[in-house]
C-alpha cells in the first residue's frame, strides 16, 4: 500500500499533523469525500492501523463501521492482509476471525456492520465510517460518537462517495461540519453544474 501525494497532503497531514498548543490533534472529526474506485476501503484500513500503532491506547478499540456485513468483511480482509504481510505487525498481533488483537496493549481492531443498537456498547478510540452516503439516518454515527465521549484523543473519520442525491445524513453532516472548528473536510468532486463530458471535470473529480 503506497500512499499517494494527494492522500498525504489532503488527508493524512491535516488530520494527524495539525496540533493545538497542548500537542493534541486540532481535529476530532474528519469528513473525506472521494469518488468510486479511489481506494477508500484500503485507505480506511491503513488509517486505522496507523492510528492504532502510532498512537497506542491500552485496551483501545479501533473500529470501522461498514454499510453491511459484506462490506465489513471486505474492509477487515484488507486490515488482516496488511498485518499478515508485515513482519513486525504480524509478530505483535493475534489475527483472529473477526478482530486483530494487539498483545502488548490489549487493543482491538475490528469492523462492525450498520446496527445502531449494538454500537451503544462500543467505546472507540478511533472510528472510521465507510460509505456514509448509504446510511438511512445518523443514528449509527451518533451511537459511535456517544461512545467516544471521554476518550482522550478520540478521532472519528467518515469516508464516503457523494451518492446519487445531494441529500441525507452525509449532506447534513457536511453542512454542519463547515462551521465546526474541530472538524476537517476534504472533498473531491465535481460541482452540481459541472459538464460531465468535459475532461477538466473528470480531473476535478478524480484526485488519483
Amino acid at each position: 500500500f503506497r500512499i499517494e501525494p494527494w492522500q498525504v497532503d489532503g488527508i493524512i497531514r491535516p488530520i494527524f499533523g495539525c496540533l493545538n498548543r497542548d500537542g493534541e490533534r486540532k481535529y476530532r472529526e474528519a469528513i473525506i469525500g472521494l469518488p468510486r474506485n479511489s481506494g477508500k476501503s484500503t485507505l480506511a484500513a491503513g488509517l486505522l492501523l496507523a492510528a492504532a500503532f502510532s498512537e497506542p491506547v491500552v485496551e483501545g478499540e479501533y473500529v470501522i463501521v461498514a454499510r453491511n456485513r459484506a462490506q465489513a468483511k471486505i474492509v477487515f480482509g484488507k486490515i488482516r492482509r496488511m498485518v499478515l504481510s508485515d513482519t513486525m505487525l504480524r509478530a505483535a498481533c493475534d489475527v483472529r476471525t473477526n478482530e486483530i488483537y494487539v498483545r502488548e496493549t490489549a487493543q482491538r481492531i475490528y469492523t462492525v456492520a450498520y446496527d445502531a443498537g449494538s454500537a451503544q456498547g462500543i467505546h472507540a478510540q478511533v472510528c472510521i465510517i465507510d460509505e456514509y452516503h448509504v446510511h438511512r439516518d445518523d443514528s449509527m454515527r451518533y451511537a459511535m460518537l456517544s461512545g467516544m465521549i471521554g476518550q482522550p484523543g478520540a478521532l472519528l473519520i467518515t469516508i464516503s462517495t457523494a451518492g446519487a442525491m445531494r441529500s441525507g445524513p452525509l449532506w447534513e453532516l457536511l453542512g454542519a461540519a463547515k462551521t465546526d472548528p474541530s472538524a476537517y473536510i476534504y472533498w473531491v468532486g465535481a460541482s452540481e453544474r459541472a459538464d460531465g463530458t468535459d475532461p477538466a471535470t473528470w480531473r476535478d473529480a478524480t484526485p488519483q
